[in-house]
């Protein structure tokens, strides 16, 4: 092999490697963001479970008053 194709070989390995940082760091980054979505979703689960139950509560709260 000669020089010229050793350092394009070398070139490409470095190259390489670097991809695969960036695709370690991508990941990373993909999951911190997976995880601030299922926290956000859980809570916007807890918020809607309050609202349904607040609403269930003025319903009742009207039918005692038009039934009272």
């Amino acid at each position: 092999m000669s020089t010229k194709h050793l350092e394009e070989l070398l070139a490409v390995e470095h190259e390489l490697e670097i991809r695969r940082k960036e695709l370690a760091e991508t990941q990373r980054e993909c999951g911190l963001l997976r995880e601030q979505r299922r926290q956000l979703i859980q809570s916007l689960e807890g918020q809607l479970d309050l609202f349904r139950d607040q609403i269930n509560l003025s319903e009742q709260l009207l039918k005692e008053v038009r039934h009272g």
